[in-house]
């Protein structure tokens, strides 16, 4: 019996060879020709500074799914119906064309996981190039590793997009150019009902070019304090104090005075004392010199402005003394630290001089 003559569902047996063969042979394969496809785009790329097996671990499964896909087109494009089961054309409705568009959609969709994965790949080499830049004190700025982020984010959807009508286009033949054009005819429809999505990618561009503040710094404004996780095309996201993530509009964010809290030299705080009308002046006036010697003596207030101490006024049955100092840190942690340290100094120091307080002190 030979192999290309013997029939079997009007397909000879060489057909169904082929098509086995072509299928063990991919699948087998595809681990190492999907690994040895992403190591040459990573020496194509030349960076040292990303290590090899992550752009192995990005790159090798999208891949695979391509190979995979191919080689079942290869594998069954051996072989073909028979008359009997009077299937249509792809070009016609029935099981060939949802079979034919199925795998035209998921091999669009594996394209565009590779393209995704590579502009991942891409934007972690620039990031680790801006990094080595400023490790060696050479001419970079972090605004690199904010664009950076941007840019991936922005070439992501653009491949998302262009995914969508690709699919559109060749998998469900619908004329994109028409598409397009409409659009343009709504474009002012879609751009009343997506107004508040434009001012937040305006807004962000906005953020980006002023560099005002940058992932990592605490910034604080109305109703919003908290540390820059990430600034994106809608929001940015900020981690509050007690450990919250919240999501601000960055239309919200351009629209008020944002204070960043990282660039400032110091920190400031305040201790409000209300003594009773029974303390003598004589008593105000220890306090007051005792407290301006803690400030000019402790080690870890700002060296160029330690802070002061004032009589600050007399209320309704007590006596208001003001201390102000300032942390030679912006942190906040340093900031709780050095205030217990002097509420405790105060403490004893009334005590022993026999000082009493109205009401306990409040802090800002």
């Amino acid at each position: 019996m030979k192999l290309s003559t013997y029939q079997l569902f009007e397909n000879t047996l060489l057909d169904y060879f082929w098509c086995v063969g072509i299928l063990v042979t991919g699948l087998l394969l595809k681990r190492l020709i999907s690994t040895l496809i992403s190591k040459r785009l990573y020496f194509f790329v030349r960076q040292n500074n990303v290590p090899l097996n992550t752009c192995v671990d990005l790159l090798r499964k999208p891949v695979e799914s391509c190979l995979v896909l191919i080689t079942f087109y290869i594998a069954f494009s051996q072989l073909h119906p028979p008359v009997q089961w009077k299937l249509t054309s792809v070009n016609d409705f029935g099981v060939l064309m949802v079979v034919w568009r199925c795998f035209q959609l998921l091999l669009i969709s594996s394209v565009a996981w590779v393209a995704i994965r590579l502009t991942i790949f891409i934007t972690l080499v620039f990031l680790e190039h801006a990094s080595s830049h400023a490790a060696n004190n050479q001419s970079t700025t972090k605004l690199d590793e904010l664009f950076i982020p941007f840019i991936k984010d922005l070439v992501v959807v653009t491949i998302c997009l262009i995914a969508f009508l690709a699919i559109l286009g060749i998998v469900f033949h619908v004329d994109v150019l028409a598409l397009v054009t409409g659009l343009g005819i709504g474009g002012l429809a879609i751009a009343l009902a997506a107004r508040e999505t434009l001012e937040n990618l305006l807004a962000s561009v906005m953020i980006l070019l002023d560099s005002h503040f940058i992932i990592g710094d605490t910034i604080q404004g109305d109703k919003l304090n908290g540390e820059v996780e990430k600034i994106g095309f809608r929001s940015t996201r900020l981690r509050t104090p007690d450990g919250s993530l919240i999501t601000v509009p960055n239309r919200l964010i351009t629209a008020q005075a944002i204070e960043n809290l990282t660039q400032r030299q110091f920190r400031k705080g305040k201790i409000i004392l209300k003594l009773t009308q029974e303390t003598s002046s004589e008593q105000i006036k220890k306090l007051t010199d005792f407290v301006q010697t803690l400030l000019a003596e402790h080690p870890q207030l700002y060296p160029n402005d330690r802070g002061s101490v004032r009589f600050d006024g007399i209320g309704d049955g007590f006596y208001e003394i003001t201390i102000v100092f300032n942390t030679n840190s912006n942190g906040a942690a340093l900031l709780n630290d050095v205030k217990q340290e002097l509420n405790y100094l105060l403490i004893e120091f009334l005590a022993v001089n026999q000082i009493s307080l109205l009401v306990p002190n409040s802090a800002n």
